[in-house]
């Protein structure tokens, strides 16, 4: 153990010894230190802008992985005002595309079923009427 401790204290007397004393002033001291400083700050603001640029990057990753119904759309819209038709009619095809397959047999069941719904919705508004109608004229024969 005081062998490995008596070879430490050699070396560092070596290599002290090994480096000549430089005639360098206070100020040139001082203008190592300030671009040692210099290089030491740059290389932070770089690995934080860096670090910044990577996170976007990875959000935009998700964003295209994932991509969704609302992006499609969007891309849709773009592409058809692009080639001059209509962007809303590019959107909802674009849209419909990108949705999966229980989703676009349940757009096509409710559309199927939308005229069965009306014709309902009609019965109930008639029914709704003679009813507002009963009353008013039982209302009107009291009196």
């Amino acid at each position: 153990m005081t062998q490995a401790v008596a070879a430490h204290v050699a070396d560092d007397r070596t290599a002290a010894a090994a480096e000549p004393e430089s005639p360098t002033g206070n100020g040139e001291r001082l203008k190592n230190s300030f671009q040692a400083l210099l290089v030491a700050a740059i290389d932070r603001v770089a690995g934080v802008a860096l670090r910044a640029v990577d996170d976007l990057a990875g959000s935009l990753e998700d964003v295209t992985a994932r991509g969704g119904v609302g992006l499609a759309a969007a891309l849709g819209a773009g592409k058809a005002l692009l080639t001059g038709t209509n962007p809303v009619w590019g959107a909802i095809k674009a849209g419909f595309t990108a949705l999966g397959t229980l989703a676009k047999t349940l757009v096509i069941v409710g559309l199927a079923l939308s005229p069965l719904l009306l014709i309902v919705l009609a019965l109930l508004l008639v029914v709704a009427l003679l009813v507002v109608a009963i009353v008013l004229a039982i209302r009107a024969a009291a009196r």
